[in-house]
């Protein structure tokens, strides 16, 4: 799971008009604390628009049904969901 930023930024950096858009994908595990992955980027080290879509990739999984069978979703979710949205943007 936790390649999956880097198999998007791979695929992404190959297509000119959405090389800008692979830093975001990149970068959108990245936690303003640090302890996000791949890079461990911190605060401003983070850009802004991984930032934003972390943030609306965050909220989408909160009020969206989960792809998982109904026995997973009794699992608590990351402390992620519970720390994103008072990320400074």
């Amino acid at each position: 799971m936790r390649e999956h930023c880097e198999i998007g930024y791979n695929m992404l950096i190959r297509i000119p008009f959405l090389r800008d858009a692979a830093e975001i994908v990149l970068a959108h595990q990245e936690f303003f604390d640090g302890t996000g992955y791949p890079r461990g980027l911190k605060g401003e080290q983070i850009p802004l628009g991984a930032r934003i879509f972390t943030i609306a990739d965050s909220l989408d999984a909160m009020i969206s049904d989960p792809p998982l069978p109904k026995s997973f979703t009794d699992v608590p979710r990351p402390r992620r969901n519970q720390a994103l949205l008072r990320q400074p943007v």
